[in-house]
């Protein structure tokens, strides 16, 4: 089994990418929410988006790590198809789930 970590740092590197992508994101949101009416979001919609985008960022690290070649592309767009379906669950319910926003 290969390890996962590195000595000079990277992890630690790689993670705060991550934070910091997942805070640039959730600005959009913010910035909406701000100077629009129809932007509704509160504390608990940025607490959810942010755990959802750091755990898919972090799902997709392991991936890059533990796999070679077309399989983790193919893993990766599973893993990004499986974000946006959840994030428009979340948002308007598309399968009518009791999760949905809508």
């Amino acid at each position: 089994m290969k390890k996962l970590t590195r000595k000079d740092g990277a992890d630690s590197k790689n993670i705060t990418k991550i934070a910091l992508i997942t805070l640039l994101i959730l600005v959009v949101p913010f910035v909406a929410t701000l100077l629009s009416d129809e932007v509704n979001w509160n504390i608990f919609d940025f607490i959810i988006a942010g755990a959802l985008l750091m755990s898919a960022g972090l799902a997709y690290e392991v991936l890059v790590r533990s796999m070679k070649g077309k399989l983790r592309k193919v893993f990766a767009f599973i893993l990004l198809a499986l974000l946006v379906i959840v994030w428009v669950e979340l948002a308007v319910g598309i399968f009518d789930t009791p999760l949905s926003g809508a």
